[in-house]
């Protein structure tokens, strides 16, 4: 999996904070386009696999590695 630079990981958080739970990784991919996730961001979302749904916030964080201890966007990630 492609590792994610600190900056990358805290604008994908950012990215993803309205995320709504179960999320498939189709929508994943669709809201981190839609709010301008990093290029590289949207790629290490893609080589999940395709079958790949996170229950809550906490295992899309642990599957994509983007766990920024400190950082935490407001809205709804927590």
């Amino acid at each position: 999996m492609a590792k994610l630079n600190p900056d990358e990981k805290v604008a994908l958080e950012e990215a993803l904070r309205d995320l709504d739970y179960p999320a498939p990784r189709g929508k994943v991919v669709e809201l981190a386009k839609s709010n301008n996730a990093p290029r590289h961001a949207i790629e290490a979302i893609l080589e999940l696999p395709e079958t790949a749904d996170f229950r809550d916030p906490e295992q899309l964080r642990q599957a994509l590695d983007i766990d920024v201890p400190g950082v935490r966007p407001s809205g709804g990630w927590e």
